[in-house]
């Protein structure tokens, strides 16, 4: 579903300029029209046809639409096509192309449902045989499910169920109360018990659930019964009669990771209480996001009153590594999820923030990379197995995108009703193609694409 030629130099990115709201971050880089010239036969003739632009510029898998296509030369029998690698793909299929000037054609779209989620040239030929070529002009985005009363979904197993909250008001007043959607789409209210809400963060292949329970605080395990519903198992304090927080640090062996004040980090099992993991010496916070992965390497972030840096613990008993930072940053940085490969994503709260990725070599971490994001600014919250990273765009506003194990990215769409949001993980869903987690302004979404 990637094209290696979306991945762009660095010194282009840093040059890409913010074009419409509705354009790709990289349009701006591809704004000159590429012009190929008239036929031997037509040799004779000065003018030429040139594609300057689309409107829109980017749309949903399973869409059918209406594209403005401008740029010169076009006669009343200009016909537009949508290009993949030099190749008409019938997955992006022009049904009609409609005449309006010499300078703009209307081309009637359908865009499949398995149309890969990449740029796509718009090329114009007139009756005549000359044929003018703009080059990535239009960008097929992943399409959105949005998910039923939902507001956030954070998190999505390799079955493609999803969790995260719907925001409702109860006796308590307002709270979030925690949601799992089943991936065949029934939406599942997970019991609080005697507290008044919580969030679901996390959700492992076997269908376990971590998160986080309001009123009082607390800290949640959700555990499958057989007849499909959900127990809630209250973790209880730590030793120091604390709370663990949650937010998502959860494996498929229900290994969870906990925090508290003080730099005080926990590490527990379903036959094991809260127990202490060791902090870097001389911090004053640390926490974790989605920060175990099956193997039981964790990654987590402290903070030492002066640095918030990235760190690495090769088991729950390890003593914590500093993964090295971006060179001349002192912005905070932060890890958020580690694979079974165990290549870590995250990112810098810089300005703007860009999303991180560091992969191991044998059993270090030698240097960390940015990952390509147009000079927009990023942040990567989530990796899958293959290593395809979730996170999001500051393309004006946020924009959900994937990256792939190479760092080509693609955008995830939003509904109609939308024009921002994030993406927060990622998994390989076990019948083949990816799933993703996350929300637009509007709701809580899903999508489904394949490789």
């Amino acid at each position: 579903m990637f094209r290696s030629r979306v991945v762009i130099s660095a010194s282009v990115l840093a040059a890409a300029a913010l074009v419409g709201s509705c354009s790709d971050p990289t349009d701006a880089t591809r704004t000159g029209p590429v012009v190929i010239g008239a036929s031997s036969s037509h040799a004779a003739s000065t003018s030429s046809v040139t594609v300057s632009g689309a409107v829109p510029s980017d749309a949903p898998q399973s869409t059918t639409l209406d594209v403005t296509v401008n740029g010169s030369g076009f006669d009343q029998g200009a016909r537009a096509t949508f290009p993949l690698n030099g190749v008409d793909d019938p997955r992006v299929h022009v049904n009609s192309t409609r005449y309006v000037k010499s300078t703009q054609l209307v081309a009637n779209v359908t865009i499949a449902s398995d149309a890969p989620a990449v740029k796509y040239d718009v090329a114009v030929l007139d009756l005549s045989g000359k044929k003018g070529i703009g080059t990535e002009l239009f960008t097929v985005e992943v399409a959105p499910e949005p998910l039923p009363g939902g507001n956030i979904a954070y998190g999505v197993n390799v079955n493609g169920d999803a969790v995260g909250y719907v925001a409702a008001t109860g006796s308590c007043g307002a709270t979030n109360i925690p949601i799992l959607w089943k991936a065949d789409g029934t939406r599942i209210v997970l019991p609080t018990g005697s507290y008044c809400g919580g969030t679901a963060w996390a959700i492992n292949r076997y269908g376990y659930i971590s998160g986080q329970l309001f009123g009082p605080p607390g800290t949640a395990l959700w555990v499958p019964q057989p007849d499909g519903t959900y127990a809630l198992q209250d973790l209880g304090p730590t030793p120091e009669g604390t709370l663990a927080r949650n937010t998502g640090a959860l494996n498929d062996a229900n290994e969870i990771l906990g925090w508290y004040n003080n730099a005080q980090i926990y590490w527990r099992t379903p036959t094991t209480g809260w127990t202490h993991m060791i902090a870097p010496p001389g911090v004053l916070e640390c926490a974790f996001a989605r920060g175990i992965n099956n193997r039981g390497e964790i990654v987590g972030r402290c903070d030492d009153g002066h640095s918030l840096d990235a760190f690495y613990w090769a088991d729950h008993s390890a003593v914590p590594v500093r993964l090295p930072r971006p060179a001349g940053s002192t912005a905070p940085v932060f890890a958020q999820e580690i694979n079974d490969s165990g290549v870590i994503v995250g990112y810098i709260s810089s300005s703007p923030y860009h999303a991180l990725r560091w992969t191991p070599s044998g059993s270090t971490y030698p240097t960390v990379e940015m990952l390509p994001d147009a000079g927009k600014g990023s942040q990567a919250y989530g990796i899958a197995s293959d290593g395809t990273i979730a996170g999001s765009f500051n393309n004006g506003t946020l924009r959900a995108v994937m990256w792939s194990a190479s760092g080509s990215y693609a955008f995830l769409a939003f509904t109609q009703s939308s024009n921002s949001g994030q993406a927060y993980d990622v998994a390989v869903k076990d019948a083949g193609g990816l799933v993703l987690a996350g929300n637009q302004s509007t709701g809580a979404l899903r999508w489904k694409t394949g490789f």
